[in-house]
C-alpha cells in the first residue's frame, strides 16, 4: 500500500469562539472509493479535484496503475484481485448459492480478500464522509463509515443491475447479488447520486429511496476551444473503451459503405475481459485501415481528452438498445465530444437524444446497423455540420463541471454543516 500525500486544510480561526472552522463551513475529511485505477477515472478526479477546491481534506482509495498524471489529492493504492482461475471458480459458486439472500450476499462480499484490503484502507483514513463510486464499495463505505463515527455516500454510475448482462455467466451470478448488497446499504447513505434523469428515477422507485437521488452528470471541466471549420476528409471520431454494447464491429461494417470523403478514427482501448472485441473490430477493419479509410489511435490520458476530439469534425456513438443499462445512458464521451466542439451522431436512446435536441447538436441514428449508420454519415452535409460544432460550443458553457459540481458541493456542505 503506498499513499501520496497533497492534502488541503485551508482552515482559520472564526471570530466568534476558539474552534478552528473552514472560511464558509467545517472542513470535511472525505475519503472516496473505488475498484479502478484512480489515475484514469475520470469522474472521480473531477469530484476529488472539486472538493479539494472547495476546502475540504480529500483522500481516494483505489487501484495501481493508470496511463494519466498522477491527482493531487491524497490517493491510497490498495492491491486488486490475485486469485487463481481454480479460485474464481469456486468463489462463482459460492455466490451462486449464498448470494440468494441478503445475509449470504454480505458474506460472499466480504470473502474476497480485496474488498477486505480496501476496507482497512478506507477506515484507516478516518474519513467524516465516505463516498462509495459503485457498488462494489457501498459495503466498504458503510462499514467504514460505522467504525469510524462517520457517514457514507452513493455514487451510482450505471444500472448495475445489467452492466454486463450480454455474458450468461455473469446474468447467472450477479444481478441477485448486486441487488441485494445495494438494498442492504442504500437507505442508509447520506445522499445518493447518479449520471441522469431515468438511472435516477429506476433507483428511486427500485429501492423505495424518499427522494430521487441527485443527478450529476458527466461533464468535463470548461475549456475553451476555437471553433474549426468541417475539414476534408470529414473526419468521424468515436473514442472511449471497446466494449460489445457500443455497436463498434457494426461502426466499421459502415465504413465500407460511406462516401470516400469521410474518414473513421478510433480512438479507443480494451480492458482484458473485452480483449476479444478489440481483435473483432480490427479484423473488420482491416482493409478500411488499410485504405486509410479508419485510422486506429491509442486511448489519450484523461486531461488529454477534448483536446485530441476537437481534430475532429464528428463525434459518433452507436450505442446498442440491449436492456435498460444501455438505453438510460448519458456517457462521458457525448459531453467530451460536445466540450470538444464536434457535431453528433448518435443512437436514438432517451438520455443522449434529449441533449441532442435539447441544443440541436447533431442527427440521431435511427438504427445501429451498416446501412443506417452508413446512410446517416453520408447524409452529412458540411454547412450543417459547421453549425452543430458551433452549437456544441455554445453548449459547453452550460454542460461543464464548473456547474455540475456545485450539486456534489452542495450535498457535502450539507452534511457538514450539520456535523458542526
Amino acid at each position: 500500500m503506498t499513499a501520496t500525500l497533497a492534502r488541503s486544510r485551508r482552515r482559520v480561526l472564526c471570530g466568534g469562539c476558539d474552534r478552528q472552522c473552514a472560511l464558509r463551513f467545517p472542513i470535511v475529511r472525505i475519503c472516496s472509493i473505488t475498484t479502478h485505477a484512480i489515475a484514469d477515472d475520470a469522474r472521480i478526479r473531477r469530484q476529488c479535484d472539486a472538493l479539494v477546491a472547495a476546502g475540504h481534506d480529500v483522500v481516494a482509495v483505489g487501484a495501481p496503475g493508470g496511463s494519466s498524471w498522477t491527482p493531487d489529492f491524497e490517493v491510497v493504492e490498495v492491491e486488486g484481485r490475485r486469485r487463481s482461475s481454480a479460485a474464481d471458480v469456486a468463489y462463482a459458486i459460492w455466490m451462486g448459492s449464498a448470494g440468494r439472500t441478503r445475509m449470504g450476499a454480505e458474506r460472499v462480499f466480504w470473502s474476497f480478500p480485496e474488498n477486505r484490503r480496501i476496507h482497512a484502507a478506507a477506515q484507516a483514513a478516518k474519513a467524516d464522509l465516505y463516498l462509495a463510486n459503485d457498488w462494489k464499495t457501498l459495503p466498504i463505505a458503510s462499514r467504514a463509515a460505522a467504525a469510524t463515527g462517520g457517514r457514507y455516500a452513493f455514487d451510482s454510475q450505471e444500472w448495475a443491475l445489467e452492466e454486463f448482462l450480454e455474458q450468461r455467466l455473469w446474468r447467472l451470478l450477479f444481478p441477485r447479488y448486486i441487488h441485494h448488497l445495494q438494498a442492504a446499504f442504500i437507505g442508509g447513505a447520506a445522499f445518493v447520486s447518479t449520471v441522469c434523469e431515468s438511472l435516477a428515477e429506476d433507483i428511486r422507485i427500485r429501492y423505495g429511496l424518499p427522494s430521487r437521488p441527485l443527478v450529476i452528470r458527466n461533464v468535463p471541466p470548461y475549456q475553451h476551444e476555437a471553433f474549426r471549420p468541417a475539414g476534408s476528409p470529414l473526419v468521424v471520431l468515436y473514442h472511449g473503451q471497446y466494449l460489445p454494447n457500443r455497436g463498434l464491429e457494426t461502426l466499421v461494417e459502415s465504413v465500407y459503405l460511406w462516401p470516400a470523403d469521410r474518414v473513421l478514427h478510433l480512438r479507443g482501448y480494451a480492458s482484458w475481459r473485452y480483449k476479444g472485441v478489440e481483435t473483432r473490430i480490427r479484423q473488420k477493419g482491416a482493409d478500411a485501415e488499410a485504405e486509410g479509410r479508419i485510422v486506429f489511435h491509442p486511448r489519450s490520458p484523461v486531461d488529454e481528452i477534448v483536446n485530441m476530439a476537437a481534430l475532429a469534425d464528428v463525434g459518433i456513438h452507436p450505442m446498442l438498445s440491449w436492456n435498460n443499462q444501455t438505453r438510460s445512458t448519458l456517457p462521458n464521451k457525448l459531453f467530451e465530444y460536445i466540450m470538444a466542439g464536434l457535431a453528433l451522431c448518435v443512437s436514438d436512446l432517451p438520455e443522449m437524444a434529449r441533449v441532442v435536441r435539447e441544443h440541436d447538436l447533431g442527427v440521431l441514428l435511427p438504427e445501429v446497423t451498416p446501412e443506417s449508420i452508413a446512410e446517416t454519415v453520408a447524409g452529412l452535409e458540411r454547412a450543417a455540420v459547421d453549425e452543430w460544432k458551433r452549437h456544441s460550443l455554445e453548449a459547453a458553457r452550460g454542460l461543464c463541471w464548473e456547474q455540475e459540481q456545485k450539486l456534489l458541493i452542495q450535498a457535502v456542505e450539507s452534511i457538514a454543516t450539520n456535523r458542526h
